[in-house]
């Protein structure tokens, strides 16, 4: 059984390379300044200032081992952008050779480039990519060298197609290989930004994002008997977009059986601080993935069952999975770029285990921006059939008068709030209408605020079911600690009666007289009549008068009541 906690996207953070500065960028003595117009890049990160409680990302998954800005440019702000040049980080600024020097600390990076102007084509489109010297076309093999745009000096017509940057947006990382390495630090990082030259300076912000997820495992061997040797992905993907996009390149007829099994070393789980002792971090990197590739983790590992002497060989496969919104059965996720993915390991047996994820942002400056406590949703605000209600009562009870309702709901949790539904069996919830691309979700000053529409309309004369609301903070997901449940009641209903067809075969002639509320009974003795009375509310058999000739039982399977006796008109 797989639980899976919601998605807390984020803004991410990136630590750049430390490096000293050797003049502040823009002034004269920042070294290998050029003489034409300077773009400088600023690559920063927001939530320094917040408290934060998550483990984050390590020295070495922020680590840079290179950067390459990729310029391109277009006759208009989001035109036809075609590559320009390329620049990249290098120890000093030199701009004939187009390379930069980081320079500033923290996540307040900054950089210079002095890009080629060519007239015609004043719009720039920076493509900045860490990491990843070497750039892969979709079936593995490097790129052809890009080709540089050129336009007639006088007039600005474009001469030369350069490379176009939608192109470049499909180019891939490098394949990774079943019988190779497991993805590992320095990680390839992307981002980008637009400009104009316009005067003698320009700024651009770049924010970097990691092109790999994270899976984190929570695992204490002491609690669940299960030692983790090793975690692997099944049915992964062998590359990914340099450049965030829908992974449409990947998308093929062939993709399905290019999937693969990502390697893995036997044991190298174990060479992991605090493996199999709480929650140990990057235990597996992965590229995105789609929910159509139905991706599972592989755990290998040892299960020490307490009625054994020695702990047996296991391998689990716990698919990547979520309830939907608005409830339903559990189904495969998108994993995305740049998030940590962290598998709460609950319960084990030999034979199976019980597990759910936390989804979180994946941030470099301490910690998540919203500290996602998986606490259960308060409702902080509801207003029934238009009027205001008190949100401490358990209960939501609504009028029938045939016309259109809406109840309005407003909860907050560390998370988005999904709502599910559930009644007694047998009983539809038809009446409540709830479209859940309705309700809207948005973060106030670090808490997550879901607001719920639901509509219904109701006559007096149809029974209908009371509902169980289910407020599930999707940072907790299926923890079911974590639920605020609400009931929406509608208004009692009489019970409807439901009467045996008299049954000629036997001789039972007796009768029920609907429209005179009579039950006749025809034969003097061992004469009978079933019926049966069913409401959403339940039903309960009250006799007044009740005569000794007359044995009233109700029936084990429901409120269905049969009566023997004399004849009874």
């Amino acid at each position: 059984m797989m639980k899976t906690k919601n998605m807390l996207w984020m803004s991410a953070l990136l630590a750049l390379l430390a490096g000293c500065s050797q003049g502040e960028l823009g002034t004269d003595d920042a070294p290998g300044k050029g003489a034409g117009k300077e773009i400088r890049l600023v690559f920063s990160g927001g939530g320094e200032s917040q408290e934060y409680t998550r483990a984050i990302a390590s020295e070495s998954e922020n680590q840079i081992d290179n950067l390459d800005i990729y310029v391109f440019a277009a006759t208009a702000d989001g035109g036809d952008y075609q590559y320009l040049e390329t620049w990249k980080a290098a120890a000093q600024d030199d701009t004939a050779a187009k390379t930069f020097k980081l320079s500033g600390a923290g996540t307040a990076r900054k950089a210079s480039i002095f890009p080629t102007e060519l007239k015609g084509i004043p719009n720039l489109k920076l493509y900045c990519v860490a990491n990843s010297t070497t750039l892969y076309k979709a079936d593995g093999d490097p790129i052809a060298p890009l080709v540089a745009v050129k336009t007639n000096a006088a007039t600005g017509a474009i001469e030369t197609d350069g490379t176009k940057a939608t192109d470049f947006e499909k180019y891939c990382t490098a394949k990774l290989e079943p019988a190779g390495t497991a993805l590992g630090t320095p990680l390839v990082m992307t981002g980008s930004g637009t400009t104009k030259i316009l005067g003698n300076i320009a700024t651009v912000n770049i924010e970097l994002k990691r092109r790999v997820s994270r899976f984190d495992i929570d695992n204490e061997s002491a609690k669940t008997g299960l030692i983790i040797e090793s975690v692997a992905l099944g049915n992964g993907r062998n590359q990914a977009t340099v450049m965030p996009g829908t992974l449409t390149t990947l998308d093929d007829a062939g993709r399905t059986a290019s999937l693969i099994k990502y390697p893995v070393t036997e044991g190298s789980y174990l060479m992991l601080p605090k493996a199999n002792q709480g929650v140990t971090e990057s235990a597996l990197y992965t590229y995105p993935l789609k929910d159509t590739d139905e991706a599972f983790l592989i755990i290998k590992g040892k299960y020490q069952n307490p009625m054994q002497k020695d702990p047996v060989p296991v391998e689990y496969h716990l698919d990547i999975q979520r309830v939907p919104d608005g409830g339903g059965a559990t189904a495969f996720i998108d994993v995305v770029a740049n998030t940590r993915y962290t598998l709460h390991i609950k319960e084990v047996m030999e034979a199976t285990i019980t597990a759910f994820f936390e989804i979180v942002d994946w941030t470099s400056g301490g910690g998540v921006i919203v500290k996602p406590d998986n606490a259960a949703p308060v409702v902080t605000a509801l207003n029934v059939e238009g009027t205001d209600a008190d949100i401490t009562t358990k209960e939501i009870s609504v009028t029938a008068d045939g016309t259109e309702k809406i109840i309005t709901l407003t909860a907050t949790a560390s998370g988005k709030v999904q709502p599910k539904f559930n009644t007694t069996t047998g009983w539809d919830i038809d009446w409540l209408e709830h479209d859940v691309t309705a309700y809207k979700s948005e973060v106030v000053d670090g808490v997550t605020t879901t607001t719920m529409t639901f509509k219904y309309t109701l006559t007096a004369a149809t029974p209908y079911v009371p509902v169980t609301l289910t407020l599930a903070n999707e940072s907790a997901s299926q923890d079911e600690s974590v639920y605020t449940t609400l009931a929406i009641v509608p208004p009692a209903t009489a019970p409807v009666l439901d009467f045996a067809t008299p049954d000629a075969a036997t001789g039972n002639f007796n009768l029920y007289d609907q429209a005179n509320g009579k039950l006749t009974m025809y034969k003097t003795s061992k004469s009978s009549i079933t019926l049966g009375a069913s409401c959403p509310f339940g039903t309960k058999l009250v006799l007044n008068n009740q005569l000794p000739w007359l044995e009233v039982s109700k029936s084990k399977s429901g409120p269905a009541p049969s009566t023997t006796g004399t004849p009874a008109t």
